[in-house]
């Protein structure tokens, strides 16, 4: 895993494909404008070069070397991005997990080479730990700063970072970024955002979620500013005249719900979408009284963006990303639903110990997200939805995402979500899961849906739940609801249908 290194870079490099030189030369530019806001203070790109060179002073004591590992628990903006940057600077690969992440990824915090983090929850069983006390911060910082930050010149192909994902397979995958990947995606990143010196970026998440991470680089890069916040998401965004921010479409619409009476709407707010479809009505309302910019990304942890979702539910595919829909013989396929398949710079090389899926997702430089689309052209892509989700009633497929945009203004419900279920006499039968705003009744849906689903779907169960099983990033969980229906079904739950 260890990467040698070719030589050293100085922070002057003009081609550089590491976070840390753009800091180098924002320090020496514009050394007063400010890099990050935290609750209590803002530090400027001269603070943050400063900084750095002391971090990188303390890191070295740990004695790792380029393609070691370690493990950073998520604590605070600039502490994690002196950190996360020191060891990169290293050629040292970090994986950042949030706390309440430890206990899922205890295996693998067990084999990295050093865990970092609160001395209350590092993992009992890592192999070596470090405490992130305030004492040893003070001394990291009272160390005397490099007068010159250089690092190890490592190839387009040594490792930088390691994560999990979990959207696309539905279960936990590691993978690994190198150095092409990271900065293809960083780069991305920055494009589609339109980041500049100007911009203010305000974290909704810390650095676990790639599509946070990725974005605030590319702000840094640009010599913006990143923002952590204590107060509320609308508060934060009147206090510091927030220019971007990444959000859940779940996320943003509990916001909109939320504007008090007197917000007014920010001249220039560019809300980053991810994680999940952004409904149509949705998108509209944030640009009527939240934003004057709604960015829908299609994308993946195993390729980083792929496509910008227009207005229309139309991808735009970015520059450098080609995109094709083919069928079961890889067969392309135009105007014609098929499954999506993806190649980029940014593609990783596959899942870390895990050969069998890796083999299946990843073929002749080609990934395979497991979406079916449709494309018109090269640079166009609807999507469809998940492959795995689709119902097969009687030879006839049909993707539940598209009923659900079919049913969804007439179905009166805090969330609802459509799946299907294979009886003993392997009939599919399709059911329809609410989680029903009070004084609505099922029978209400029922009198309201049936009327408008298709003679084909059959008998279709309806259902009221108190929640849809959804990931973080707002993905129905399918499999889990049909877990919650046959359950209901065991226990005599009441479930009406037609």
């Amino acid at each position: 895993m260890n990467s040698s290194a070719t030589g050293w870079i100085g922070a002057d490099d003009v081609k550089s494909t590491f976070t840390v030189d753009y800091i180098a030369r924002h320090a020496a530019r514009s050394p007063a404008n400010i890099a990050i806001i935290e609750p209590s203070r803002e530090i400027t790109y001269a603070e943050l070069y400063r900084d750095l060179g002391r971090f990188i002073r303390a890191v070295r004591l740990f004695g790792l070397g380029p393609g070691d590992v370690v493990a950073l628990e998520w604590t605070s903006l600039y502490l994690h991005w002196l950190l996360a940057l020191a060891f990169e600077s290293e050629g040292i690969l970090t994986f950042t997990y949030a706390k309440e992440e430890a206990k899922s990824y205890g295996p693998f915090l067990a084999t990295v080479d050093l865990v970092i983090g609160d001395e209350k929850a590092l993992p009992t069983s890592a192999r070596r730990v470090h405490s992130l006390t305030q004492n040893w911060i003070d001394s990291a910082l009272a160390m005397a700063p490099l007068d010159k930050i250089q690092r190890p010149a490592l190839g387009l192909e040594a490792p930088v970072i390691t994560y999990y994902g979990s959207g696309t397979t539905s279960a936990g995958k590691r993978m690994i970024q190198n150095v092409r990947a990271h900065d293809f995606r960083i780069r991305m990143y920055g494009a589609k955002a339109g980041f500049t010196a100007q911009s203010r970026f305000l974290l909704s998440h810390g650095f676990s979620v790639q599509f946070v991470y990725g974005n605030a680089a590319a702000c840094l890069r640009q010599g913006g500013t990143c923002i952590s916040s204590a107060n509320s998401l609308v508060d934060a965004v009147r206090t510091f005249n927030v220019t971007h921010m990444p959000l859940l479409p779940g996320t943003l619409a509990m916001a909109l719900e939320r504007l008090p009476p007197d917000f007014v709407k920010p001249e220039q707010l560019t809300v980053l979408a991810f994680g999940a479809p952004m409904p149509a009505t949705l998108r509209v309302r944030a640009l009527q009284v939240f934003a004057s910019a709604v960015t829908d990304n299609y994308g993946s942890n195993e390729v980083g963006s792929v496509c910008r979702i227009d207005s229309d539910g139309i991808g735009t595919v970015l520059p450098g990303v080609q995109v094709e829909v083919v069928d079961d013989n890889d067969q392309i396929l135009v105007d014609q639903p098929g499954y999506v398949r993806v190649k980029s710079d940014g593609v990783v090389a596959g899942y870390t110990d895990d050969p069998d899926t890796t083999a299946r997702m990843f073929k002749n430089g080609w990934f395979y997200p497991g979406d079916i689309g449709v494309m018109r052209d090269s640079q166009t892509l609807k999507l469809i939805g998940r492959a795995d989700d689709l119902i097969n009633i009687g030879g006839v497929k049909i993707h539940p995402a598209t009923l659900e945009d079919q049913l969804r203004p007439f179905i009166v419900a805090k969330d609802f979500c459509i799946t299907a279920l294979v009886d003993a006499e392997k009939y599919t039968q399709v059911w329809i899961a609410l989680v029903l705003d009070p004084p609505t009744t099922l029978q209400d849906i029922v009198t309201m849906a049936s009327k408008r689903i298709p003679p084909l779907m059959g008998k279709v169960g309806f259902i009221n739940v108190a929640q849809i099983p959804r990931t973080p990033t707002g993905k129905a969980q399918r499999h889990k609801l049909n877990a919650l229906i046959l359950k209901s079904q065991k226990t005599n739950r009441p479930a009406r249908s037609h």
